[in-house]
């Protein structure tokens, strides 16, 4: 096993001080979960198994916690009809224990009974997941509900309100939409991330994502694929791609309409990143090949010109990570914002795992490579989630230092200063190197109180090879050692 500089140095350090707390050999490495700051409180648990519906497509996953214990978990698989789950979402209680009824769902006069759900009308009936595509998963961190976000390709179709911006006659098009939900899963709203003026001009608009804000309204980001707005409505030099938000009531009335997430009008691209605090939201894209982050205040008033992350961290790591589809980028809600991506800075052709906090005000608070405890990390596809004391869990997957030909789920939790409380540990006590049968990849991570949350895509069902939604439960714990004696 590959170990840094840093892991002699600390053992050394450990053995010339306190040998009475030392052991002869190194520490196993990656560890486990209760062995690094998380007590298991479930086992790997599965969700879209063969008993169910699996149409062999499964990606796209995302995780939220209730502010009474729930967890909401979302994905995508595509398949056919009423069966295909294009963006759906199911719930369970803090222990992992399915609370989503079985609910009849129907898309184009098919109709089928499920716990994986979507949209609702307004007399309440469930619109089965075959009419939007790519779900963001929320919850509000300042009160109840959760919800999920999805770029509605036929929603108009099944939801009349929603009709005119989907179909009307000068272009309409995908969309973003939002399913507001109670702590439990029953409908409260559905949202567009545009109006029907906004949606006129040919070309579709995808989410990027949203979240509730803390005065209790909703901020929608999407990425426009509307080129030539770029030129005729914001004044740029050039048709493009581009990052737009709009805040709506949670009833959708609008309170500040579309506008550039940039301060340059200027073509760019967004696939999560947006994160909320006490005081407002960030939004987190991707410009001119380099991470950008922009502050607003809740009222959509922004804060300043973007933020160039890599620049704001002192490194080349946090300018990487792409639109976002495999970066992790979150606000606390209280006064930060953690942002999680992998990179080769260096060129050497080893990609590490970037975790950098910003402050609310835009500074930085740290920014670290989240897996200095061996030597690179071979993570496409990473995520973290951050709780309002600070605390950060990195979530990635990794094959060079288990010697793997497939890839692993791991994850590291880290202090309010960014210190370790531990070292990498496999998320799953099934999917270890001692006892996978398949790759586990793409993690998304949730961390709220006491509780986090790792999903991913599993390829270790003791009865399909095809790839599942998993996830995990676990207690956030203190270690009480001395964080150099842990990894």
């Amino acid at each position: 096993m590959a170990k840094t500089k840093g892991f002699y140095m600390a053992l050394g350090l450990c053995l010339l001080t306190m040998p009475f707390l030392c052991h002869a050999q190194a520490p196993e490495f990656p560890g486990m979960p209760e062995d690094n700051g998380l007590t298991p409180r479930t086992s790997t648990l599965y969700i879209n198994t063969p008993d169910t519906i699996n149409n062999s497509s499964t990606e796209s996953l995302g995780a939220a916690i209730a502010n009474n214990g729930n967890i909401i978990i979302g994905w995508e698989d595509d398949g056919d009809g009423v069966r295909d789950l294009e963006a759906v979402w199911t719930m369970f209680d803090g222990n992992g224990v399915s609370i989503t009824p079985d609910t009849v769902v129907s898309v184009g006069g098919q109709t089928m009974t499920t716990k994986f759900l979507a949209f609702f009308r307004s007399d309440g009936s469930a619109v089965a997941g075959a009419t939007a595509w790519g779900p963001k998963i929320k919850a509000n961190l300042f009160g109840d509900g959760v919800g999920m976000g999805a770029t509605a390709f036929s929603l108009g179709e099944e939801i009349a309100e929603l009709a005119d911006i989907n179909l009307d006659e000068g272009g309409g098009g995908d969309f973003p939409a939002v399913q507001l939900l109670t702590n439990t899963g029953q409908p409260v709203a559905v949202l567009s991330g545009v109006s029907d003026e906004d949606a006129e001009p040919a070309g579709n608009i995808r989410i990027g994502d949203w979240d509730y804000l803390s005065n209790g309204n909703i901020v929608i980001i999407g990425e426009s694929r509307q080129a030539d707005d770029l030129v005729t409505k914001y004044g740029g030099a050039a048709p493009g791609n581009h990052a737009i938000y709009r805040i709506v009531t949670p009833s959708g009335e609008e309170v500040r309409p579309v506008g550039l997430v940039s301060s340059n009008a200027v073509a760019n691209e967004i696939w999560h990143g947006v994160g909320v605090t006490r005081n407002g939201f960030a939004v987190r894209f991707n410009e001119g090949g380099r991470a950008q982050v922009r502050l607003f205040t809740n009222d959509g008033t922004p804060k300043g010109d973007n933020i160039d992350l890599g620049t704001l961290a002192g490194n080349e790591g946090p300018a990487g990570g792409g639109r976002g589809d495999g970066t992790g980028f979150h606000g606390n809600g209280v006064d930060a914002y953690a942002v999680c991506n992998s990179a080769d800075a260096n060129g050497d052709g080893a990609r590490e795992v970037y975790l950098t906090v910003i402050n609310e005000d835009g500074t930085l608070r740290y920014s670290r490579i989240a897996t200095d405890d061996f030597e690179f990390a071979n993570s496409d596809r990473v995520d973290c989630a951050i709780d309002a004391q600070g605390r950060v869990l990195a979530a990635f997957m990794d094959n060079d230092v288990t010697g793997l030909t497939v890839h692993l789920v791991q994850a590291r939790l880290f202090d309010t200063t960014g210190e370790p409380l531990g070292g990498t540990f496999f998320v799953s006590e099934r999917e270890t190197v001692d006892n996978y049968q398949g790759e586990s990849r793409r993690p998304r991570a949730a961390l709220r109180g006491n509780t986090a949350v790792i999903t991913w895509e599993s390829t270790n069902h003791e009865s399909t090879s095809d790839r599942v939604v998993a996830f995990r439960v676990f207690d956030v714990i203190s270690t009480g050692v001395d964080h150099f004696m842990l990894y």
